[in-house]
């Protein structure tokens, strides 16, 4: 793995993550925990890149994938291998998931009380 690119990635994420969460309005309180919450775990990936990256992965041109010390040798056992990524895309995703969660719920809330008090009108008006 490209140390520079992984921890650019995760930082831009991150920052993404926070603008987003100090965006929100007052009333989307849970999402703005989990977003912040979201961002402050993605940031700890950092550090451990950084303890990782004395082994370089790459796919190969001929499609194998290889990791390779600091040193140019390449590592015997791939069970070495660096887990940033894989935690970077499974944290994300499972982001992805809360927050379209999040907006199905509220969507329909918002049509359940647009509903609820076209009736209450209906009623006493």
């Amino acid at each position: 793995m490209d140390l520079l690119s992984i921890v650019t990635g995760i930082g831009l994420t991150a920052f993404l993550l926070l603008y987003l969460a100090f965006s929100l309005e007052k009333e989307h309180w849970v999402l703005k925990i989990m977003t912040v919450g979201m961002a402050i775990i993605l940031m700890m990936l950092i550090p451990q890149a950084t303890i990782e990256a004395d082994k370089d992965c790459a796919i190969l041109n001929n499609g194998t994938y290889a990791c390779y010390y600091s040193n140019g040798t390449q590592v015997s056992d791939f069970e070495g291998g660096s887990s940033v990524g894989t935690t970077f895309l499974g944290g994300y995703l499972n982001y992805l998931i809360f927050f379209g969660t999040y907006l199905f719920l509220y969507l329909f809330y918002r049509v359940f009380t647009h509903f609820r008090r076209l009736g209450a009108e209906k009623r006493h008006g």
